[in-house]
């Protein structure tokens, strides 16, 4: 744990300029849904896991739900809780680096590599994409190290919980 402790600094302090953005179009949409719908509505709490024809992702519906209600249009805390999430993310990737490599330095020097890769850096600046993107990475690693760890049914539990934060849709091969 404690040698990927600098690279998660590194990490971290890499991402501090996030804290500057702003929101884009993307989520615009998202706000006004729940602006119309209200913030304190059960109901809308609940249609979260109504399956629907289209983006059927309710972990990731329920969670903006929350960050949204916490946060409402400030931006630094969002981009706080991303840059958290893609920490958290670095650290599961390291531990899975771990697992493959059997090796300490390659599994910081992995760890390092994803954590300041531009598809890392998308998914973590841009509001839009970092509750899916970085619920479904986290979850999807989960399984992955308790699949390596022969832990099947906790794997298959969190792939489950993985794809239910990812769009159905969406290319899968650009989160990794």
């Amino acid at each position: 744990m404690f040698k990927i402790l600098p690279t998660m600094i590194l990490v971290g302090v890499a991402y501090l300029r996030t804290l500057g953005g702003f929101f884009q179009h993307d989520e615009w949409p998202t706000f006004a849904r729940f602006f119309t719908d209200g913030l304190n509505s059960l109901q809308r709490f609940t249609s979260f896991f109504t399956p629907n024809v289209s983006h059927w992702v309710p972990f990731s519906d329920a969670l903006y739900y929350l960050l949204f209600s916490i946060f409402k249009m400030n931006f630094i805390g969002w981009a706080i809780i991303s840059i958290l999430l893609h920490l958290i993310t670095v650290y599961l990737v390291y531990l899975l680096a771990f697992r493959l490599f059997k090796n300490e330095r390659s599994s910081v020097l992995t760890a390092l590599i994803f954590g300041v890769s531009g598809s890392a850096y998308q998914a973590t600046s841009w509001m839009a994409t970092t509750v899916n993107t970085h619920g479904a990475v986290i979850f999807g690693l989960l399984s992955l190290i308790f699949f390596i760890d022969k832990k099947y049914f906790k794997a298959f539990i969190f792939l489950i919980i993985s794809l239910l934060f990812m769009n159905p849709s969406g290319d899968f091969t650009t989160i990794l």
